[in-house]
């Protein structure tokens, strides 16, 4: 609820992470950044989503683009189901992600459906990242360019819960399980800039 961490300008919207203290319900942290969501505001179930976005470089960030089931306050994760339409870290540079979490393939269990691949010059400018999403199946796109697919194999909703709504979040995270122990404190502040967000139905 910060517009240092999130605002919007010129059509576009910046989430922006910055080396600071501060002190949220007596707990001081080191960073502060922005995590935008559309639980209570709408959610979709199938569609194509797409996100024009430019993505920070430098150790420590940790961008996302992803979805999670409405359902996830009775059911809990993973059983709500996750899709992470985009995950970058800057430990990696030029290297994307893409996983689904469930609730029989997740990465606590380690039989997350993942893929990476690199994508040389990803921060350079902005670029489209782009989710198909059916009952059947749900694809990956980066600007028109197909990188990962899951099938929705008939096991049931532990495998493939993708049959619900599901809302949207947009978020820069610093350092945590995947961006890392090492922080690069010379990049900031550092910014994940978004110019749309589109559903089509």
């Amino acid at each position: 609820n910060r517009l240092t961490n999130s605002s919007q300008s010129g059509g576009v919207l910046t989430l922006t992470a910055k080396k600071e203290s501060f002190t949220d319900q007596s707990v001081t942290k080191s960073y502060t950044s922005a995590r935008l969501i559309t639980l209570g505001k709408t959610t979709w179930t199938y569609g194509r989503i797409e996100v024009r976005a430019k993505i920070p470089k430098g150790f420590g960030t940790w961008p996302a683009i992803w979805m999670l089931g409405e359902n996830i306050n009775s059911v809990g994760w993973p059983a709500c189901g996750e899709i992470d339409i985009m995950e970058h870290v800057g430990k990696d540079q030029d290297v994307m992600f893409w996983s689904i979490h469930t609730k029989r393939l997740n990465w606590t269990l380690g039989t997350q459906q993942t893929f990476s691949k690199r994508v040389n010059g990803i921060s350079n400018d902005f670029r489209v990242f782009k989710l198909d999403w059916t009952k059947e199946r749900l694809q990956f796109y980066i600007d028109d360019v197909l990188y990962f697919t899951v099938n929705n194999d008939g096991r049931g909703v532990d495998f493939y819960p993708f049959i619900a709504p599901q809302y949207l979040l947009l978020n820069l995270a610093i350092g945590g399980n995947a961006g890392g122990s090492t922080i690069d404190d010379s990049i900031f502040p550092v910014r994940m800039e978004v110019d749309y967000v589109r559903v089509y139905q």
